[in-house]
């Protein structure tokens, strides 16, 4: 193991710089979800709530929502009358 995985780096949960780690490393992980940021996030830094925190960035990034929203199926159409 290296040095910065036995000895990594303490980040308060609640701070702009912790926020713009996690948000790398999601990117840098091309937006591969959860178990990926955290694995990589792990590798270098120790977060306390991490896994709350990551879940809660992945949660609201735009890019991660576009690609999982589900598309708009409409509605069956109503049946014609009889004549």
């Amino acid at each position: 193991l290296s040095f910065n995985t036995r000895h990594p780096i303490l980040l308060p949960r609640s701070h702009a710089f912790t926020e713009l780690v996690v948000r790398r490393t999601h990117s840098h992980v091309l937006h591969s979800g959860v178990k990926d940021t955290l694995t990589e996030l792990q590798s270098r830094f120790w977060i306390p709530g991490r896994l709350s925190l990551v879940w809660y960035f992945i949660h609201w990034c735009v890019i991660c929502r576009r690609h999982s929203a589900s598309y708009y199926h409409p509605p069956p159409p109503p049946p014609l009358p009889a004549y």
